[in-house]
């Protein structure tokens, strides 16, 4: 019986062995392929991100021209030009006109309001020199608020003009009238925050980083094409101990896994010791990159720009 049993473990231990044994060179063959493919595996990855990067070009550049073709006729730039071209002389005009129109109140309320007497005592110095204040205070608002008069600037020209107890109403006599107004409100609002989000992306371009956002959006660019590129090159990057790296170079080049570069996505000199390296894929892509950000800062700048020239034309039909 013991004999037996000896045996029967003694078969089972074999068997355990041989599992293990065929288990073993099966997980080892899998994973000689699967790293063996790693090449091809990398540069279907790498066409994929690209492909995907083409397409999201092509969709913008298709739309941008769309839009081009709707708003660019010859005879809309035309209009289009000559319309601006009226619009800022008018302007012009319609700004000194306003302009002065305020200078002649403010002088005519002080000869209205000026003493009759020929006595110059330190009380009417005192009355002058506030007045000449007021005045002041109201030509500078009316040039910042030039075309696009509120309440603030009315209020002010009047105290200035000696009007005592100035009181300013706006009365809209009109649902028309209300219904533009308040329209034109929310379009002011749905702007302002257009403009927020352009200087907020124009910053975010030179902001340092902190603890709360790591890095700016350009050094995160270039951090993702880094990795990217490492990742794409199936290479061994990121290890601090070289020794350790050529070990494991060895070891899977025994069994026929190559780690070569031969696509060059990352830099040649560090990836090779500076052997000869037959593709330029990583340079393409830093290119790429380069052009893509280009005049982006400049880009955002013009956007928002044109956002602040249309607050003052919203502000100039809310003060209608």
């Amino acid at each position: 019986a013991n004999n037996s049993f000896d045996e029967s473990s003694s078969v089972r231990r074999r068997t355990f062995g041989t599992r293990v044994v065929t288990n073993e060179a099966l997980l080892r063959a899998s994973l000689t392929n699967l790293c063996k493919s790693n090449p091809i595996r990398m540069a279907r990855c790498s066409w994929k991100f690209f492909k995907m990067e083409a397409q999201q070009a092509s969709l913008l550049s298709s739309s941008s021209l769309s839009l081009r073709s709707k708003v660019s006729t010859p005879a809309l730039i035309q209009h289009s030009i000559a319309m601006a071209s009226n619009h800022a002389r008018q302007q012009k005009e319609d700004e000194a006109v306003e302009l002065r129109l305020v200078s002649d109140i403010l002088t005519l309320g002080e000869h209205t309001n000026a003493s009759p007497s020929f006595e110059n005592n330190g009380h009417d110095d005192e009355e002058a020199m506030d007045r000449a204040e007021l005045c002041h205070r109201a030509k500078l608002l009316a040039r910042d608020r030039v075309g696009r008069w509120d309440s603030k600037l009315a209020l002010a020209i009047m105290e200035a003009a000696g009007i005592e107890d100035a009181e300013v109403r706006v009365e809209e006599t009109t649902r028309e009238l209300r219904l533009v107004r308040k329209l034109a409100i929310g379009l002011r609002g749905c702007v302002e925050r257009c403009v927020e989000a352009s200087e907020e992306l124009i910053s975010s371009n030179f902001r340092q980083g902190s603890e709360s956002m790591g890095m700016n959006p350009r050094d995160a660019r270039v951090d993702f094409l880094s990795t990217t590129s490492a990742v794409f090159s199936g290479s061994l990057v990121g290890s601090r101990k070289k020794t350790s790296n050529e070990y494991v170079e060895r070891v899977l080049e025994k069994v026929g896994i190559d780690l070569f570069d031969s696509a060059g996505w990352i830099d040649r000199n560090k990836a090779n010791g500076g052997f000869f390296v037959e593709g330029n894929c990583g340079k393409i892509a830093s290119t790429y990159y380069k052009i893509r950000e280009l005049d982006l800062s400049v880009f955002l700048e013009k956007i928002s720009k044109l956002l602040h020239d249309y607050i003052r034309r919203v502000e100039g039909i809310e003060s209608l």
